[in-house]
């Protein structure tokens, strides 16, 4: 919320909005995905790719899912609760 205000506020005084998206991509936390994860989702992709099937497409999707989400840990834990 608060960037998406302060991209208001810069476009509207004729300042460069970038300025904030580029701000605000510094300020935002990465960190690279973990190598198991990727291997397993790449797996997954192969064997998709040999033999496309719906199963093998849901676990791949959700494979790069879990390899490559920055908040893993809000993602499950909102999925654990959806499932409850």
């Amino acid at each position: 919320m608060l960037g998406l205000a302060a991209w208001v506020a810069l476009f509207e005084s004729g300042v460069d909005p970038v300025v904030v998206g580029v701000a605000m991509g510094l300020l935002s936390i990465a960190y690279p995905a973990a190598r198991p994860d990727l291997e397993r989702a790449t797996d997954l992709f192969r064997l998709f790719r040999e033999q496309p099937t719906s199963e093998l497409a849901r676990s791949a999707r959700e494979s790069v899912r879990i390899a490559l989400s920055p908040n893993e840990r809000c993602s499950s834990s909102i999925t654990r609760s959806r499932a409850t």
